[in-house]
């Protein structure tokens, strides 16, 4: 099991799979997205982990400053976010520093991400 090299320190958030634990900070995680009844959770610069949780439970245990919620399957930190790419009227593509693909997002994901973008303006 690979931990990083510094320690998350307080507020860490415990990722707990059958084969291992990851005890990562909130700011190194970079997008959640719900599949069935787990939640794909991406941390930077490693792989998705699978995690038996919905996301309505990291919808409370992470900062809602930084952590926005698309729509009923996608949650994104926000700090991470980079660029979005509109290639169709249906999707998005949404780069996020630390991972790696761009996460693609359906039409209500981003009109919701529109919207949050605007009142931060």
């Amino acid at each position: 099991m690979a931990l990083s090299a510094r320690p998350p320190g307080p507020g860490a958030i415990e990722l707990r799979t059958p084969r291992r634990t990851l005890l990562v900070a909130p700011a190194e995680i970079v997008a959640l997205c719900a599949d069935g009844d787990f939640v794909r959770v991406f941390v930077a610069g490693q792989p998705p982990v699978m995690i038996l949780r919905t996301l309505a439970h990291f919808e409370e245990v992470l900062p809602s400053g930084s952590f926005e919620r698309l729509g009923r399957s996608v949650m994104i930190n926000r700090d991470r976010l980079r660029r979005v790419d509109a290639p169709t009227r249906s999707t998005s593509r949404l780069f996020l520093e630390g991972m790696t693909d761009p996460l693609v997002i359906g039409r209500a994901a981003t009109a919701r991400l529109r919207e949050l973008l605007a009142e931060k303006r």
